[in-house]
């Protein structure tokens, strides 16, 4: 039955490499949904949920004055500066402006919160522990968006990873390591 799971997951991973955009933020957001509400399939949701990130393959265009059209594959600098949230706004023109907008007010959040989960153990305190799979896939992701993205959301991850260091855990440090 696993190796059903798994060829199931790398079908939908395939599938959304091919899908459009309003599709494939439907089929992300289920994803998303599941994730909290079947803790027993959390293992497998979230590997449905990597591949589906690591299937993004959507242009994004920021306007700075002209137009640049950020292909998936490759970094592009525009001079935007990322802490001033005005000049992340793009105009309502086209549609890659609405994919954009989507991922920053709802997807990337959405994914984010679940790079960290929060485990209690009986009778004792909340341990913070890192999914290191969603972390390696928003790594992922951030490559294929704008640069100045990048770099503005890359020291959000890198801290859940160092934060998972101090784990009392040696479990969970040893999944710090290796991500």
């Amino acid at each position: 039955e696993e190796s059903y799971i798994l060829e199931a997951i790398a079908t939908v991973s395939a599938i959304c490499r091919h899908l459009p955009w309003n599709k494939y933020q439907t089929t992300l957001s289920t994803v998303m949904l599941h994730i909290p509400r079947f803790p027993e399939k959390e293992k497998h949701l979230t590997v449905m949920l990597c591949g589906i990130i690591d299937a993004y393959h959507f242009p994004i265009e920021i306007e700075d004055g002209s137009k640049q059209n950020v292909d998936t594959n490759k970094l592009c600098i525009s001079h935007v500066d990322v802490s001033d949230p005005t000049q992340c706004e793009i105009p309502n023109k086209n549609p890659n402006s609405a994919i954009w907008r989507s991922l920053k007010n709802r997807l990337l959040p959405k994914i984010g919160s679940l790079l960290i989960k929060e485990k209690v153990e009986r009778g004792k305190d909340v341990e913070k522990v890192l999914c290191a799979p969603i972390a390696l896939a928003l790594v992922k992701l951030y490559q294929k968006l704008p640069h100045q993205i990048f770099v503005s959301k890359l020291p959000g991850i890198l801290t859940g990873v160092c934060m998972s260091l101090k784990n009392k855990e040696s479990n969970d440090r040893d999944k710090a390591r290796e991500t």
